[in-house]
């Protein structure tokens, strides 16, 4: 039986075809999106080599775009960069220097900038293992897949700020009108313009095993190109290093604090995530502080001391004063209308957000895991994610002792629940 379902003839140029104009942004979106497979396709002046058949769309007698395929991807007109909100591409602006550029200092980057490179004001040392710890490596095993950011999937990276329904003028049995969700993507024009929805963070997991970051099936390393190996540090290690600073007013001083401290709820952890790993629960780590400061006449007063050199330095138990003039400052200085009552940063909402993704151990694991392709595609109705404050603990069903399949809380349930379109 013949498997064959199509076949393409491409003709030789028709000579009396006339040219279609091909402008300078539509060839550098092309040269962006093609594969690396595609890149022989190129010619030496950065264009198609002659003769190469291509497919194209034409709309009002203008090129729209064109590819090597006849599902070619069409490029979007605006960048991740172009959504995100103007205000907050006004404070990038050329002539400003914001907090983090202000204590960890800035290169120029030789546009035409009336700012000048900046030194840093802090100073990280190596972290070093605790004494006497021997035992410290887990053993060498293949994680799954890590792969990078889809931004195609603009249902999670995009705001949807009007998820209402329209009308698709289908009826039911009954009647009524079908309703469709529209979801705003990249190209969306007014009234649905949407922005960036915001900073990418993943769930802790809470304590997991290796078992659980161990890829399931085997790998072949002769063609397989996603997967690594790796050899994690085992939970509970314990490393140690210092940060120097230097010139830092109250408040300066106060956002590194807060940044190490993560102060949220008095009776709640919170953990910063760090290395790869981190959709897999990997990278949880606690960071506990010491300040010193440095009295700089008392280090000139004195020369030596029981130890040897006169450091001047002493340890400062009160750190909140300086996290308060942190949070002064921030609160004074954001919109009114998104502080609101607030009288702690832990009280404006996106704060919230943040202190909640990196709450000790996270919500359940059900609630955070990955929507699978088989059996059932549950990327193919584009889910969109709750925001992570709308992220609820499902009920404890203490009338049965039987599996979860039988309480309501099966992974595909959970999944629907979790990425649901908040209102």
């Amino acid at each position: 039986m013949n498997s064959k379902k199509r076949e393409v003839v491409v003709f030789p140029p028709d000579p009396s075809a006339h040219l279609i104009e091909i402008s300078d942004d539509l060839v550098r979106a092309y040269r962006d999106q093609l594969t690396q497979g595609q890149q022989s396709l190129l010619g030496d002046e950065g264009a198609l080599k002659p003769h190469q058949p291509i497919f194209y769309l034409i709309e009002n007698d203008e090129l729209v775009f064109f590819g090597h395929l006849m599902m070619f991807r069409l490029p979007y007109k605006r960048s991740s960069l172009d959504l995100v909100p103007e205000k907050l591409r006004a404070l990038d602006s050329k002539d400003s220097i914001d907090l983090s550029e202000a204590i960890f200092g800035f290169v120029s980057q030789g546009k035409q900038n009336t700012l000048q490179s900046r030194s840093g004001r802090v100073f990280f040392t190596d972290a070093h293992l605790e004494p006497q710890r021997l035992d410290v490596w887990e053993e060498e095993v293949t994680p799954k897949i890590l792969s990078g950011p889809k931004p195609t999937t603009f249902q999670h990276y995009l705001t949807q700020q009007q998820p209402d329904a329209v009308d698709t003028g289908k009826r039911d049995k009954q009647s009524n009108p079908i309703m469709e969700l529209r979801l705003d993507h990249y190209a969306s024009p007014p009234p649905h313009e949407t922005v960036i929805r915001g900073h990418k963070l993943y769930w802790h997991r809470g304590p997991i095993g290796i078992e659980m970051v161990r890829e399931k099936s085997e790998v072949d390393w002769k063609t397989d190109k996603q997967h690594t190996t790796i050899r994690p540090v085992k939970a509970g290690v314990r490393f140690r290093f210092r940060i120097y600073f230097e010139n830092l007013c109250d408040y300066e001083l106060g956002t590194l604090l807060w940044v190490l401290t993560l102060p949220g709820e008095e009776n709640k952890d919170y953990c910063h995530s760090l290395g790869m790993g981190k959709p897999l629960g990997m990278g949880a780590v606690k960071i506990t502080p010491t300040l010193y400061l440095s009295d700089r006449e008392g280090r000139y007063c004195q020369l030596f001391d029981e130890a040897g050199w006169y450091r001047g330095e002493r340890q400062e138990t009160d750190t909140q004063q300086f996290i308060r003039a942190f949070e002064d400052f921030v609160l004074r200085k954001i919109d009114q209308q998104e502080r609101g009552q607030a009288q702690f940063l832990r009280d404006v909402e996106r704060i919230k957000m943040l202190l909640k993704m990196l709450e000790w151990q996270g919500p359940d694991r059900r609630l955070t895991e990955y929507m699978t392709i088989e059996p059932t595609n549950e990327y193919k109705e584009r889910p969109v994610l709750f925001d992570p404050l709308k992220i609820k603990e499902p009920p404890v069903d203490r009338s049965s002792s039987t599996n979860s399949k039988t309480t309501g809380h099966p992974k595909g349930n959970t999944n629907k629940i979790y990425r649901r379109r908040s209102k």
